[in-house]
């Protein structure tokens, strides 16, 4: 994947940016800053590159026939293509470009900070490097100040804090004629977070492993949910025997996994059609074989191999690793006589 062990940062610019419907503006640095000792950058890259470390997830930009119409690649591309020469220019158009897109009206005024790295490393290979990140959201500093020998006093800032960062983007100097290789990192969690993606990156994710790995988990669920909408048993069932299969093989091959997770022909046939249709509309490749990824199967982990069965407001059933050796010990049935549902469950311990 990618990591930044060797990275150094060897030119940094910060603007500020407002919101376009607010009438907000920027503010353009006229110079670059001035990194000046070893703590600094240090402190620096904790925030700008350590957030990236448990970012699985690969991009590129855009492309409809040529990137032509990709503004930030194209600033990009003229960056890394002109040995840094106009990174400070570059900076300006695309902090401008950011203001053009920021209209909708809860994206926050901030500071806009452009870097260029040296010796970052991709699919094992050092490359230079590209960050684009925006801070947001400020915290309160106690700052004591001391005044003589023996006085101290405390004032309050506000500031950045280096464990939190809002927005980034890291573009990779690597696969320039496939729109360069890219991870990003967006915390606002709003409903205009996607212009950071969508509108000012225009960027699509490369559909390598993980992310194969974690659509078919996706789709699963989709079909669970669609196949069993009352049965939470099936559901949990379904699920965990996904995780298991992921889990036990190197390589997804459709017909196989949906042996493996389903026992009746007729859910199997409709799953098969239910992964060909999702892969279709998603266009990502998953009704092909396809290599598993580890990391992915981690990320997921949590929220597929256990289930929670609420009955009526007081009573709950905890379900963890159930598939189709186990299942049979919890069954589900409806009694005419009392005209409720029921759970019968089978059992060697008391705890």
């Amino acid at each position: 994947m990618f990591d930044f062990e060797e990275a150094g940062l060897n030119k940094l610019v910060v603007h500020r940016v407002g919101n376009k419907s607010q009438n907000e503006g920027v503010i353009i640095s006229n110079e670059l800053c001035d990194i000046y000792n070893e703590l600094t950058e240090n402190m620096l890259k904790r925030y700008f590159l350590e957030p990236f470390g448990k970012v699985n997830t690969i991009y590129k930009f855009k492309c409809d026939t040529d990137f032509g119409n990709n503004e930030i690649y194209l600033h990009v591309k003229n960056i890394f293509e002109n040995d840094e020469a106009n990174f400070y220019n570059e900076s300006v158009v695309i902090t401008e470009y950011l203001y053009e897109k920021s209209t909708h009206p809860n994206i926050k005024y901030g500071e806009v900070y452009l870097v260029y790295i040296k010796n970052a490393n991709i699919d094992g290979n050092s490359c230079d490097a590209i960050g684009i990140f925006k801070s947001e959201n400020k915290d309160v500093f106690i700052d004591i100040i001391e005044k003589g020998a023996n006085q101290l006093n405390i004032n309050w800032r506000r500031g950045a804090n280096i464990k939190k960062l809002d927005k980034g983007c890291i573009i990779f100097n690597s696969h320039k004629e496939d729109g360069y290789r890219l991870v990003i990192i967006d915390n606002t969690n709003n409903k205009e977070a996607k212009y950071w993606e969508n509108d000012f990156l225009n960027i699509e994710l490369i559909h390598d492993s993980f992310t194969k790995t974690k659509e078919i988990v996706d789709i699963c669920k989709n079909f669970a949910e669609a196949r069993f909408e009352d049965d939470k048993k099936a559901k949990a069932v379904v699920l965990n025997n996904t995780y298991e299969y992921l889990k036990e093989n190197e390589t997804f091959k459709k017909e196989h996994f949906v042996d493996a997770i389903l026992e009746k022909h007729e859910d199997k046939e409709k799953l098969k059609n239910f992964i060909q249709e999702k892969a279709s509309e998603e266009k990502v490749d998953v009704d092909t074989e396809f290599n598993i990824s580890a990391n992915a199967i981690k990320e997921v982990k949590k929220q597929i191999n256990k289930s929670i069965i609420k009955l009526d407001k007081t009573i709950e059933i905890k379900l963890t690793d159930i598939n189709k050796e186990n299942s049979e010990y919890i069954e589900r049935g409806f009694d005419p006589e009392k005209q409720m549902y029921f759970y019968k469950l089978y059992f060697n311990d008391e705890k």
